[in-house]
């Protein structure tokens, strides 16, 4: 089922006549057609947005009523076909039987005057958005009775080509050329719906219905690759509260929690660093992954939700260990444990989803975060190794930590090192919170005695030099 936002009339599947266009594709108004897979109409998902599939068993013709003349156009379009060499029709501009422009999986043809531009796809299987701008002098523009046929190959050309197979969510068309400006908004939008980067990036930006910078890519040249949003942008009519990449659509998913408690005009839009899916080289407890994401969050109530595909990691977690989501407040990306909060598992499914919940981004009002999955000690697990001599633990001869578990509160920390030096103590909450740092140096023998008023489990952990121990700590 089709739902068409038109200038003029003509019958259709379901039809709605904005003429005064409220609201438009990117808020950029004066389409003359606005062509969208409607709700519930098909199984077929792009982004978690209804998308036709084809072949379709109706021809979709889409009237263009309002174009007299081919002389101004702007054709949007969001397509992914199938895989295979094959090259296929996505759309054909008709005038009256006779076509007269061909985007297809391999090229752009303008039949009518024999000019071809090729494209070199690398994944011509993976999702894309196409925009295509036409403008002929009054001379060379042809009046007539034009339509957009979606999928079809055209019967008056014999072109070695075949029909579209795939889906095609939402082709929009102006009778005009738009501006730069125009054509950023309009092709955030759709990026943003269907979970889609918008090519040259370093050079470009995401911009809101109303023309405002969602994300600047010469601000965030590290971070450009797959950059996903989700948005409640009132301009477009468009209230995508839930995305993932549509180059990588398993492994990471964001979405609002609170649907209701969403603010108009709010926008979280993030990308990652293109490093691989393997943990850091790092001597923190909770050590990250080399893949790291910057986010950019504005105007929003409701706190998130986040999904991520732990089956595509190189290493999954040992005995012992859990998933920890890591922020990194200062936006540097540095993972400092001064400005860096530790988000425990929510829950690790059958499907091997990882969920953390109640997540409130950019809480410092600094304008982006950095976070990162991060493997580290469970808290609520037995560790599978024990404290016991320097060989095992390095510069740690002994370090012992009574009573455990703790009838009052009160433990006592005692550590013997094999030499003189310093030493730092780090002390954890269950839910991954600092609430402990002390520093010592010098010497070989420390002693340390604490009191911790909550019941529950604690993580304590040693450091010295490259040498690190960590011990569960019971508050009973």
């Amino acid at each position: 089922m089709l739902r068409y936002f038109f200038i003029g009339l003509f019958s259709c599947w379901s039809c709605t006549s904005i003429l005064a266009q409220a609201i438009a594709p990117g808020g950029v108004k004066g389409f003359i057609s606005w062509y969208q897979t409607e709700e519930h109409s098909s199984q077929e998902r792009l982004n978690f947005n209804p998308a036709q599939p084809f072949p379709s068993p109706d021809d979709i013709h889409i009237p263009l009523n309002a174009l007299n003349s081919d002389h101004s156009l702007s054709i949007f379009s969001v397509y992914q076909a199938q895989e295979g060499q094959q090259e296929m029709s996505i759309w054909s501009l008709l005038e009256g039987a006779n076509t007269k422009l061909l985007l297809s999986s391999h090229r752009l043809a303008d039949l009518a005057e024999r000019r071809y531009m090729n494209f070199n796809e690398i994944q011509p299987w993976q999702a894309h958005i196409n925009s295509y701008f036409q403008h002929k002098s009054a001379e060379q523009g042809q009046n007539g009775s034009y339509q957009l046929s979606l999928a079809n190959r055209p019967q008056d050309y014999d072109l070695p080509i075949q029909s579209f197979r795939g889906v095609i969510p939402e082709v929009i068309v102006y009778d005009r050329v738009l501006s730069p400006k125009e054509r950023l908004q309009v092709t955030s939008y759709l990026a943003i719906k269907y979970g889609l980067s918008i090519e040259n990036i370093e050079n470009s930006a995401y911009l809101n219905g109303s023309g405002d910078t969602l994300w600047l890519g010469r601000q965030n040249r590290e971070y450009n690759h797959r950059i996903t949003g989700i948005a409640d942008d009132p301009a477009s009519d468009l209230k995508q509260y839930k995305s993932s990449s549509s180059y990588d659509p398993k492994l990471l998913t964001i979405s609002w929690e609170e649907a209701n408690n969403v603010s108009p005009n709010s926008f979280v839009l993030w990308g990652d660093n293109d490093q691989s899916l393997d943990w850091e080289d790092s001597p923190q407890t909770i050590k990250p992954l080399e893949r790291q994401w910057r986010i950019r969050s504005n105007g929003v109530s409701s706190p998130s939700s986040l999904q991520f595909y732990t089956r595509q990691l190189y290493q999954p977690v040992k005995n012992g260990e859990t998933y920890w989501l890591l922020i990194d407040r200062s936006g540097t990306g540095q993972f400092q444990e001064a400005e860096t909060d530790y988000i425990p598992l929510d829950q690790l499914n059958e499907e091997g989803y990882a969920l953390f919940n109640q997540i409130n981004w950019d809480r410092d009002g600094s304008g982006f975060d950095n976070f990162s999955i991060g493997i580290g000690p469970c808290p609520d697990c037995e560790w599978p190794w024990e404290i016991s001599n320097a060989s095992q633990n390095g510069a740690f001869i002994r370090a012992l930590l009574s009573p455990n578990p703790s009838p009052d509160g009160y433990f006592n920390l005692e550590v013997l090192l094999d030499k003189q030096a310093d030493l730092s103590l780090h002390l954890w909450s269950s839910d991954g919170q600092l609430l402990l740092h002390k520093q010592w140096q010098g010497h070989d023998y420390y002693q340390y005695q604490g009191q911790l008023k909550a019941k529950g489990s604690y993580i304590l952990e040693l450091r010295s030099g490259q040498s690190q121990i960590t011990k569960r700590l019971l508050i009973q």
